[in-house]
Parts: structure tokens; sequence; C-alpha cells
């Protein structure tokens, strides 16, 4: 069985998910467009999974009326629902239509898990306007004004002990 590559260094997810409070203005441009984009996808993965599904149903169908017309070819004695099933069940063409049903799901599973990071992404960046809005991030300052004053009170408390 292949080991799947991590999926966030093949696509460069990284990138999606590390949100910089200094461009927020442009994560937020970026959002809508990037969840579109893998909501279509969720959406091609769902028909690419039907169409598995409707695909297997065709070549069970096939394969039901061909055992049922020739059950000697099928090592069938005996013509029962349960010797067709099983033996529609051990045919290639049937174990790769299962494949492809078990790979479009895993496809939507995949997508689904996209969409649901992306619908976090998106409150992430509203807590993170949030934050900035509410001065979270901000470094203290002194205002000009209060700075000379502390300073002007420094130098007459050392003027003063100096005499």
């Amino acid at each position: 069985m292949k080991k799947k590559k991590n999926q966030n260094s093949q696509t460069g997810l990284e990138g999606i998910f590390n949100l910089k409070r200094t461009t927020l203005d442009e994560e937020w441009i970026r959002q809508p467009a990037l969840f579109h984009k893998h909501a279509m996808k969720l959406v091609d993965a769902r028909e690419e999974l039907e169409r598995a599904k409707a695909d297997l149903l065709l070549i069970e169908a096939e394969m039901d009326q061909n055992i049922r017309l020739k059950p000697d070819n099928f090592g069938i004695d005996k013509v029962t629902e349960g010797a067709i099933k099983n033996a529609i069940l051990v045919q290639p063409e049937y174990r790769d239509g299962a494949e492809r049903i078990i790979k479009a799901k895993r496809r939507v599973g995949e997508e689904e898990a996209m969409c649901d990071a992306l619908d976090h992404r998106k409150r992430a960046l509203e807590n993170l306007v949030m934050l900035e809005a509410r001065d979270y991030f901000a470094v203290p300052r002194v205002k000009e004004d209060a700075a000379r004053e502390h300073v002007h009170k420094m130098e007459q408390g050392s003027a003063r002990t100096a005499l």
C-alpha cells in the first residue's frame, strides 16, 4: 500500500492557513475565492462518487445477467441469489468498481475537510480583525507631550538634588 505524502506540503496549504495580521485585508480578499475553489472541487468529487456508484450498479447488473445466462462459466452449480451475489463480488471488474467508489469517497472526505478548514480560517480572520480593532496587538506608546513633561520633571528633580 502506498503511503501518501503530507498533503499540506504537496499543495502549499501552509500558506493558506498561516494568517498574517499585517495582511488581513489581502487574506479577506482571498477568502471567498479560496472557499469557492474548494467548494467546486467538492461538487466535482461528489459527482465522481455518484458516477462510480452508478458504474458499479451497471457492472453488477450486467454480471448478474451473465451469471444467470451461463452459470457454469462462473463455477455455479445451483443458481441462487446468494451464489450469484458471491460470484459477482469476486469478479475483477466488480472489485475495480468498488475500489473506484472507495477512492471517490476519500476524495469527497478530503474536500469536505478542506471546506471545513476554510470555514475555520474565516472565523480565525474574523477574530483577528476583532482583536486588531480592539488594539490587542498594539504596542504601548507614550504621547510626546507626556514624555517631554516626564523628562522635564526628572531634570528638575535632579537639579534640586544637586543643590
